[in-house]
């Protein structure tokens, strides 16, 4: 479960890169390139995707026609992130313009279902309270925003746990358009693996407490079982009787003060 949950914060690293890339793309930016790690063949195609697509606008003139294409480059290249990424215009009542596979997966709603419409027409209302909040936050103050624990509500899991980043991009022109690019992690498992991790670590602790304990306390019982064997043989015996309940009583001390 260690593994695991490193394994996925370094995924979720360059899966940042990604996104910072992305939104440098989306802003005619095309300054950033992606590194080749080498470690994930999924990732590393994605990253090579991105950076030939980066020179291409860079040094192409683009027609009409090569920009559907690139659109459909981009849009392919957006439904292969395993994370979620959307696009909302702040403009227009924060209407999403843009769902991708994985968060047609993660939350359980489709892309026909959602595009153009709100989160308020989507999600509980203090849900998508939540969530409107923290657009206008982002596009008012012109800000990136980082949620490392988000709730949510997913149709087809239930509740779940995502790590959501949200970023304000402007397109200028005759009427400047500011739009807020998200991307959410489903982080539920990751989570889960830590609690038990952490279970697990309280349980050996106690583990350890409790054998210390049990030697502690035996050494002393031993003695007071022996001494109250002996009680009868020295029934009649003052002095001996009267040492062998000292001993009782002393080691009965020592337990209580153990306890």
């Amino acid at each position: 479960a260690k593994a695991q949950a490193e394994e996925q914060e370094a995924a979720q690293a360059q899966l940042k890169d990604a996104f910072e890339f992305i939104t440098a793309l989306a802003k005619l930016d095309f300054s950033k390139t992606l590194p080749i790690l080498g470690k994930n063949e999924i990732q590393d195609g994605l990253a090579t995707g991105l950076n030939m697509l980066s020179e291409e606008l860079k040094h192409s003139a683009v027609s009409r026609a090569e920009l559907e294409e690139k659109n459909i480059l981009i849009e392919n290249i957006l439904d292969n992130i395993p994370v979620a990424v959307f696009l909302k215009d702040a403009n227009d009542s924060f209407r999403i313009k843009i769902w991708n596979k994985a968060a047609e997966e993660i939350f359980g709603l489709s892309r026909e279902l959602i595009l153009e419409r709100t989160t308020h027409d989507l999600f509980p209302k203090e849900e998508a309270d939540l969530y409107l909040a923290d657009d206008i936050r982002v596009t008012k103050n012109f800000i990136k925003v980082n949620i490392p624990e988000e709730p949510a509500t997913s149709t087809t899991k239930g509740p779940i746990v995502l790590h959501t980043q949200k970023v304000p991009i402007t397109i200028t022109g005759n009427n400047d358009k500011i739009f807020l690019l998200g991307i959410s992690e489903d982080i539920s498992e990751l989570k889960s693996n830590q609690q038990q991790i952490l279970e697990s670590s309280k349980m050996a602790t106690l583990g350890e407490l409790s054998s210390g304990l049990a030697h502690e306390i035996n050494n002393p019982l031993a003695i007071i079982l022996s001494s109250a064997e002996l009680l009868p043989r020295y029934i009649n015996d003052h002095l001996e009787f009267s040492n062998l309940m000292a001993s009782i009583a002393k080691n009965g001390d020592r337990i209580s003060k153990i306890i």
